[in-house]
């Protein structure tokens, strides 16, 4: 069960027939997921705001893909102001609809993550985007040395952690998603290079 407000819920639920909408023509999540997006999701995706402080932050959504986890953290945190970098064009276009539709506080970036100019984000997050060593080595560039990292990971967490760990030094704490099948959120801090 998700607990959010009712302008939340219905921002959400105007969200997510949004994204069925258009996952017709531009595949942002697979098909046989339509049926349990709010649990496979939306709040798989919320629980990253769990690990956000209550002050305003700058978030960074490194491959925003249809938005999640940047569209649904940023409609469950409007305290918050949301980069979410897509490079494909389409997505991207799919949410800078999403973000003028629902009123959201974000910047939709079209380009790949390598060539955005530093954001200085608080907080960089990511989903089904790459492995742990790929995702410091893009998100570096969009942090600051105080920054967190909060990445939903699935059952390879633990070798991506210990192949990671060859390259970069980094804190870390293993948080259970309630997704199931061994996935988890990593919160990461204190990365740099080994």
């Amino acid at each position: 069960m998700l607990y959010v407000s009712r302008e939340t819920r219905e921002k959400l639920n105007r969200y997510v027939e949004l994204l069925l909408k258009w996952n017709s023509t531009i595949n942002l999540i697979s098909k046989t997921d339509e049926r349990v997006i709010w649990c496979r999701h939306i709040a798989d995706c919320h629980r990253l705001c769990s690990y956000i402080p209550a002050e305003p932050y700058s978030i960074c959504d490194m491959g925003s893909g249809g938005g999640l986890p940047g569209v649904v953290v940023a409609l469950s945190r409007p305290d918050l102001h949301v980069n979410m970098i897509e490079s494909d064009r389409r997505k991207a276009v799919f949410l800078s609809t999403v973000c003028q539709d629902v009123g959201i506080s974000a910047t939709v970036l079209n380009a790949r993550i390598e060539d955005v100019a530093p954001i200085q984000a608080d907080i960089v997050i990511a989903r089904a985007l790459a492995p742990l060593h790929r995702l410091f080595a893009l998100g570096i560039q969009h942090a600051k040395p105080s920054s967190k990292y909060l990445f939903l990971k699935g059952k390879n967490a633990d070798y991506e952690i210990e192949h990671a760990r060859a390259e970069w030094d980094f804190s870390l704490i293993k948080h259970e998603s309630k997704n199931g099948a061994g996935s988890m959120i990593l919160e990461l801090g204190n990365v740099r290079h080994a």
